[in-house]
C-alpha cells in the first residue's frame, strides 16, 4: 500500500466527489473505489499539520489558503495517476508524499510519486 497527503482549498474541488463519480462508497467517513487491480482511498484529515514540520506547513500554506487536508491511501499506480489526471486545473492542490516530495499536484502529471 501506498499513500500521501493531499492539500486543496478551502471550497474547492473535493477528491471524495471523483471517488463517487467513478463507482466507489463511502464507509465511516473513508471513500473507496476498488476493482479486482487495485483499489484506491481517501480520507479526511483534520489535525494533519500537528504531524508537520513548520517548514512543511509554510510551504503549504504560501500556496493554499485554508488547506484542507485528505490521506490518499493506493494500491497500483494506475490508480493514482488516474486520480492525479481527475484533478481540475483550476483547483490549488499539493501532494506530500513523505519521502521529501511536497508540490503542486499538477508538476506530478507523467511523473512517478514514488522517489
Amino acid at each position: 500500500m501506498n499513500s500521501l497527503v493531499l492539500f486543496t482549498a478551502s471550497g474547492d474541488w473535493k477528491p471524495m466527489e471523483w471517488i463517487l463519480k467513478e463507482g466507489g462508497e463511502e464507509l465511516d467517513g473513508r471513500y473507496c473505489l476498488e476493482t479486482s487491480s487495485g483499489w484506491i482511498a481517501i480520507t479526511r484529515l483534520i489535525n494533519v499539520f500537528e504531524d508537520c514540520d513548520p517548514q512543511e506547513i509554510d510551504r503549504v500554506r504560501r500556496l493554499i489558503i485554508n488547506p484542507v487536508s485528505y490521506l490518499v491511501e493506493w494500491k497500483n499506480e494506475d490508480f493514482l495517476d488516474r486520480f492525479v489526471w481527475a484533478v481540475p486545473s483550476y483547483c490549488n492542490a499539493m501532494i506530500d508524499n513523505d519521502h521529501g516530495l511536497i508540490c503542486i499536484i499538477h508538476l506530478l502529471k507523467n511523473l512517478p510519486v514514488e522517489r
